[in-house]
């Protein structure tokens, strides 16, 4: 699953760009809204606890648009807690250009959401087919962790589904 804020236009790209490339370039089974029949939220709370990997792309602010960023939405926070809750693997991802922010964005988030800023966050750069690629790369190697962690019963916290 991709868990992002669509109140956010450059999130919402980075979103789209990812599923892209997670499901059409690597026939990963990807959980996405806008492709999604069902986009309620009792689809999105399916969605977090039949994942192996909850993706979380964690943004700031848009300019000139105040409560915008990721941890200040109610359903992109929400998503966050049933993850949490249900014990699944979480993966934050910020934008390369957001890289600096990322305290910034731990920051906000609300006391019980506070753990995310324990996880190690993986940029994406889109503006560089290479670095994108190498993102990938990383966000695959991990979510292929948290399958075989699954696997052995250990905990894991990401929101991707492996192919069937």
């Amino acid at each position: 699953m991709i868990s992002y804020t669509q109140q956010n236009g450059h999130a919402k790209a980075l979103a789209l760009k990812l599923y892209s490339s997670l499901h059409h370039e690597q026939k990963k089974s990807v959980w996405f809204d806008v492709q999604m029949e069902d986009k309620s939220e009792a689809a999105m709370k399916e969605a977090v606890e039949h994942s192996s990997t909850v993706i979380a792309l964690v943004s700031g602010a848009e300019e000139s648009k105040p409560g915008t960023a990721y941890l200040e939405r109610e359903f992109c926070l929400k998503e966050l807690r049933w993850a949490f809750a249900a014990g699944k693997n979480i993966l934050p991802i910020v934008d390369a250009k957001d890289k600096d922010d990322i305290g910034k964005f731990i920051g906000m988030a609300p006391a019980d959401l506070k753990e995310i800023g324990n996880i190690d966050f993986v940029d994406l750069n889109m503006s560089d087919a290479e670095y994108w690629d190498v993102g990938i790369k990383k966000v695959l190697k991990r979510c292929k962790q948290n399958v075989l962690k699954a696997k052995h019963g250990s905990h894991v916290n990401l929101h991707v589904k492996p192919s069937s």
